[in-house]
């Protein structure tokens, strides 16, 4: 492509990912939740063990329960998810398609991301969803 139609190409990607930010994003803070990341590293494994305590103590203590019939709440809990999936997929294609786009693949993959980027601030900040992957 050439660079007017990339330049506009990433326009149209900027704008398709601002239209329906949420005043939560528009004010997105990545350092807070970086540090926080950092500092409670400990955190992670925590949870992991509670987890993985619960999945195997849980199912010693239904092992003498009757089962539940949950057909109805687990097609209703599979149709929010897809939609829900559906939303964040919307709303993180653009801002993945601006970065390949303006980067090459080891950059987009091996560099942390630069949050002064004039043509990708507003884009980086609004996507706090991909803060937590």
């Amino acid at each position: 492509m050439s660079d007017a139609m990339t330049q506009k190409f990433g326009e149209y990607l900027i704008y398709f990912s601002n239209a329906l930010a949420l005043p939560v994003e528009r004010n997105f803070k990545p350092d807070v939740f970086t540090s926080f990341a950092a500092n409670n590293w400990w955190l992670c494994f925590t949870l992991v063990t509670l987890y993985l305590a619960g999945i195997f103590g849980g199912r010693k203590i239904m092992e003498n329960f009757k089962p539940f019939d949950l057909r109805l709440a687990l097609a209703a809990w599979n149709a929010f998810l897809c939609v829900f999936s559906f939303i964040g997929m919307c709303r993180t294609v653009s801002f993945l398609l601006i970065h390949f786009n303006e980067y090459k693949i080891n950059q987009f993959v091996f560099v942390a991301p630069s949050f002064d980027r004039p043509c990708l601030n507003q884009a980086i900040r609004r996507d706090c969803l991909l803060c937590c992957f």
